[in-house]
């Protein structure tokens, strides 16, 4: 009998060490999950919808932008091209009022620009230079002039321009104002307001570009 019990609690002991789980593939399934975990979380923070477009967080050095990107067909080759939009500020923390739609209902845009004003901003360079970009590359027709009398000086090669002057025209004014906001000026979407003011240029800018290809995607 005795011989028997410690047959039997030997087979018990085998039992129990083939139900052990060796610590290394404990190991192994925690990273597994770890990982899941992590990728879900940084995919959560990455990405977001702001009115109904898709945009993507990317890390450019210590720079994060917000990344969305979109087809439209070129209007005389009637390729379709993507275009890669990149917003240093995210369009759902930028509170710039608009008032009225942004339309582009004609190939070709005039910027008028008060550098006077703009060129004491730190940030003008790269809001100027965002915009005519967009404009540009997204098939329109661009062409610039200054939005006071004064900065002419005369000069026939930066001619002076605002809506006034160019009634028929689709023209942007980039100009200071009391309040950093963005105004359609007239009832037929040809003369529209980046009113800027303390700077908030950047903010400015960024929001007429989202809003237009959000109203664009509305109207089409």
């Amino acid at each position: 009998m005795v011989g028997k019990g410690k047959k039997n609690n030997k087979v018990k002991e085998k039992l129990e060490e083939r139900k052990e789980v060796p610590w290394y593939i404990w190991g192994i399934i925690g990273l597994i999950i770890l990982g899941a975990v992590i990728g879900y979380f940084f995919k959560g923070i990455g990405t977001y919808t702001y009115e109904g477009l898709a945009f993507t967080k990317e890390r450019y050095g210590d720079v994060v932008v917000s990344h969305y990107s979109y087809l439209f067909k070129d209007k005389i080759s009637q390729e379709l091209l993507r275009y890669n939009l990149y917003l240093r500020i995210d369009p759902r923390e930028n509170n710039v009022p608009v008032e009225g739609e942004v339309l582009f209902s004609k190939s070709d845009i005039i910027l008028s620009v008060d550098t006077t004003y703009l060129q004491q901003c730190s940030d003008s360079i790269i809001a100027i230079s965002m915009l005519q970009d967009f404009i540009k590359n997204n098939g329109f027709n661009l062409k610039t002039g200054v939005g006071q009398l004064e900065q002419n000086d005369n000069r026939t090669d930066i001619p002076f321009v605002n809506c006034e002057t160019h009634p028929n025209d689709l023209l942007i004014q980039l100009k200071e104002g009391s309040e950093t906001k963005i105004v359609q000026t007239d009832g037929n979407g040809l003369c529209y307001e980046i009113n800027v003011n303390d700077c908030e240029i950047l903010p400015a800018v960024e929001k007429f570009v989202i809003r237009s290809i959000i109203d664009a995607k509305k109207t089409n």
